[in-house]
Formats: structure tokens, C-alpha cells, sequence
């Protein structure tokens, strides 16, 4: 179920993406499933307000950009040794 609603506010805002880039750039959007619950100018701001309006409970919060940032980790390899012929 978390993950559906996950999904579910994960498309909701890029489909309004566009709309909020236009008043909003650079706030947060707090989002629950299909609602946008609220715009934010701190990232807290928003995790305070979605506590506030729904409790412990799964909510998105994404900054309104353009392009989503690339997120790059490092690949570690354990117990294997490549190029060793032995």
C-alpha cells in the first residue's frame, strides 16, 4: 500500500510539474496520492505541514525543478576479484 501511494504521488506531481514551475520554482510540494496538499518554501516546512495534516503516515515531498537531480553512488565490489587470473 505504501508503495502504491508512493507511486501514485510520484505521478501526480509530474503530471502538474509544469503548472507548478510557473509560480512555484525552487519550493517544495508536499503531496499524498493524488492531492497536492500544500507548496512550501523550506523542505522542513513541508515535512512539518505533512505531519501536521496527516500524521505518521507515507507522504512525498519533492522540490519544484525543472530536472530532478542526478543522483550518482559509487559501485563497490565485495568478494570478487576481477582481472586476477588465480
Amino acid at each position: 500500500v505504501l508503495v502504491l501511494l508512493q507511486l501514485l504521488g510520484q505521478r501526480y506531481f509530474e503530471s502538474r510539474r509544469t503548472e507548478l514551475l510557473e509560480t512555484h520554482q525552487g519550493q517544495f510540494a508536499l503531496v499524498s496520492g493524488r492531492e497536492l496538499l500544500g507548496v512550501y518554501t523550506t523542505e522542513e516546512e513541508a515535512y512539518q505541514a505533512g505531519l501536521k495534516k496527516l500524521g505518521n503516515t507515507a507522504f512525498l515531498i519533492r522540490q519544484i525543478r525543472k530536472e530532478e537531480p542526478r543522483l550518482q553512488a559509487p559501485v563497490i565490489f565485495v568478494g570478487t576479484n576481477f582481472g586476477s587470473s588465480t
